[in-house]
């Protein structure tokens, strides 16, 4: 049996910061390890203009049999042993294909988003592609315990695969590094979730603005990225401009707490999130700073939660108001989520992901 440093690993998937995470989780100064690009990103027209993507994806069609072909010629050159996809749904067709093509190579898929939808028939719709997609899996990765017994109940009731719970987090090398600013004397929050709502990936979840209006009234200082759907001027609104995502988590230690919160009364379905870890939670663990989120759903976020004991869960903007009123506590709960943030790395996660990765093979 090979040992850990000998095993090729592959990743399929965009080039965002969870591949730098798994990236970080398997690396090995003797192992063999390769990126590859899902069919979605490999086909994505960044450099065409928006109002032309439309068209061409009416008239073009990519060629998967070329995209195939050179995946596997990628994954014969480094005698792949394992492939792991990665972000949800995205990934499955290409993995289906992979392994009809490579039957020995094990596929795994780390869902760490799921479902996409927020409606019972696009819910449904994403089941059945997982279900579909237990024919050709060897593993699945899990980010939370909640989305591993709705999977297990649900979707692979017939069909129990190799599973792991590995926490989303994101490399040592984000998290805030510069210390710990003073408090400041009034209630402050950040809210690091979308604001521009007229984007074509924006839905109903993102337009979090009556809960905003409902904390303003409260008089706490709410930060969050600026937009013209927010613009109105309110003196306790503190916009600042995009930031890169290290800049964002250096600056976020600043602020009495990081809000996770989202509309889901205007979700037709909200399940996921209940099963989910939002990426802004992953960010705002790494800043080192307290999280306030709602007493009432969220349940992938707080088991995410269980060993990060700087928590708000709150009823109502009032009641917020009146737990980040108490200044000496919060400076308590600081100094404990500063010193938590360091139990939250990619690093933390890896032994944890190699020794799944050994048991498939």
């Amino acid at each position: 049996m090979k040992d850990i440093q000998n095993i090729s690993v592959a990743t399929l998937g965009p080039s965002i910061d969870h591949q730098k995470s798994l990236l970080t989780m398997l690396y090995s100064d003797d192992g063999k390890l390769i990126t590859l690009p899902d069919s979605h990103s490999f086909y994505r027209s960044d450099f065409v203009p928006s109002r032309l993507k439309n068209l061409i994806g009416k008239v073009w069609k990519p060629n998967k049999a070329a995209y195939l072909e050179m995946i596997c010629q990628k994954l014969d050159d480094n005698s792949t042993d394992v492939l792991i996809g990665y972000w949800g749904a995205n990934p499955i067709s290409d993995l289906l294909a992979i392994k009809k093509l490579r039957p020995h190579i094990k596929v795994v898929l780390m869902v760490l988003c799921h479902p996409m939808s927020l409606n019972n028939l696009g819910i449904r719709r994403q089941n059945f592609m997982m279900q579909r997609a237990a024919a050709v899996l060897d593993g699945i990765i899990y980010p939370s315990i909640n989305m591993a017994e709705y999977y297990n109940q649900y979707i692979y009731k017939k069909h129990r695969l190799s599973e792991a719970i590995i926490p989303p987090c994101w490399p040592k090398s984000f998290q805030a590094q510069q210390g710990k600013p003073e408090l400041k004397d009034e209630s402050n929050i950040v809210f690091i979730g979308r604001t521009d709502l007229s984007g074509k990936t924006v839905h109903l979840a993102d337009d979090v603005r009556p809960l905003m209006n409902a904390i303003l009234s409260q008089n706490i200082d709410l930060y969050h990225g600026e937009s013209k759907e927010t613009n109105d001027q309110h003196p306790h609104r503190k916009t600042f401009k995009p930031m890169m995502q290290k800049a964002l988590i250096e600056s976020m230690s600043r602020y009495d707490a990081s809000l996770l919160a989202y509309n889901t009364k205007a979700c037709k379905n909200d399940l996921r999130f209940h099963l989910t870890v939002p990426d802004r939670l992953i960010t705002s663990v790494s800043a080192g700073i307290p999280i306030a989120i709602p007493s009432e759903g969220y349940g992938g976020a707080k088991s995410y939660l269980q060993k990060y004991p700087a928590i708000f869960e709150f009823d109502s903007a009032c009641h917020l108001r009146s737990m980040l009123a108490d200044r000496s506590h919060i400076r308590e709960l600081k100094d404990i989520a500063w010193e938590a943030r360091e139990l939250y790395t990619a690093e933390k996660q890896g032994d944890k992901l190699k020794a799944f990765i050994m048991g498939l093979l």
